[in-house]
């Protein structure tokens, strides 16, 4: 039996983030104004409270893992995606698509305002990384098949998410939300907590940053180590429609224990176009 890795500080300190943009939410969601801010609708893999314009549309495309992405705003408060994916697309192994497409659907339920944050309800079932069919370090380490059915990264699944975005120095957009996913549940269960910031380096650069909690994934038979998910990245607007973003993900290297050099941190491509029909 693998050792059970306490959830370190940092986890505490994004579902505490979330907590307290809940309570101010939950007090003042009556209050708010018309107010839409600018702002992206993920932060790397988080998702932000703001959804696309009816008519608007993003297609996205991640290298490597590969990962397609397309949504589009059915009405200004409510977005829908698709989205499909694989790893070793690109190179010389031979390529594992996903079993599975994803979905992902939004609902904006307040705008917010200078001060309260924007809400929204949604959810998203593509996870990230590789698909496991199986327990990969039982497979490795005592050649034993027990199913696993989850990707590397797991999908938010149904989630609650709360953006603000103030001026200081720049924009600086906050974000934060809960989620809970039903689908990867054969190796942990329970809800998470999540926070993201991205923040302007001038008229063209973005800096981002987001944590998982990954409290559904730090029980013994996880992938994870207890530590979550920490990723960070820049995002350069090339046009008013063209976005490139690199990304470091798994910075923390939260699952080397289970999985070894696949655990370990990782370096992507990230590409977006943004157009209306």
């Amino acid at each position: 039996m693998q050792p059970y890795y306490p959830r370190g500080d940092s986890g505490r300190c994004g579902l505490a983030l979330a907590v307290a943009f809940t309570a101010i939410a939950a007090l003042s969601a009556g209050a708010q104004g018309d107010f839409v801010p600018e702002g992206e609708t993920w932060v790397i893999r988080n998702p932000s409270a703001w959804t696309r314009l009816r008519g608007e549309y993003a297609a996205s495309v991640g290298v490597e893992p590969f990962v397609v992405k397309c949504e589009v705003g059915l009405l200004d408060y409510l977005t829908l995606g698709v989205s499909y994916g694989g790893v070793d697309v690109f190179g010389n192994d031979k390529p594992a698509m996903n079993p599975r497409p994803g979905f992902q659907g939004r609902f904006r339920i307040t705008n917010g305002g200078p001060i309260l944050p924007a809400i929204a309800v949604g959810y998203d079932d593509q996870g990230y990384g590789k698909y496991y069919g199986v327990d990969p370090y039982l497979a490795r380490t005592q050649n034993r098949q027990v199913d696993y059915d989850r990707y590397q990264f797991k999908a938010k699944g149904f989630y609650l998410v709360f953006s603000q975005e103030i001026e200081l120095l720049g924009a600086l957009g906050l974000h934060a939300g809960v989620a809970y996913n039903v689908v990867e549940t054969k190796d942990d269960d329970g809800p998470t907590g999540f926070a993201s910031l991205e923040k302007a380096l001038g008229p063209h650069l973005m800096l981002l940053v987001a944590y998982d909690a990954a409290f559904n994934d730090d029980a013994p038979a996880s992938l994870g180590m207890g530590y979550g998910y920490l990723d960070a990245g820049i995002r350069w607007r090339l046009s008013e429609n063209f976005n490139v973003e690199f990304w470091a993900t798994n910075i923390l290297e939260n699952q080397t224990d289970k999985l070894e050099q696949e655990g370990t941190y990782a370096r992507l491509l990230y590409l977006t176009y943004v157009g209306s029909f």
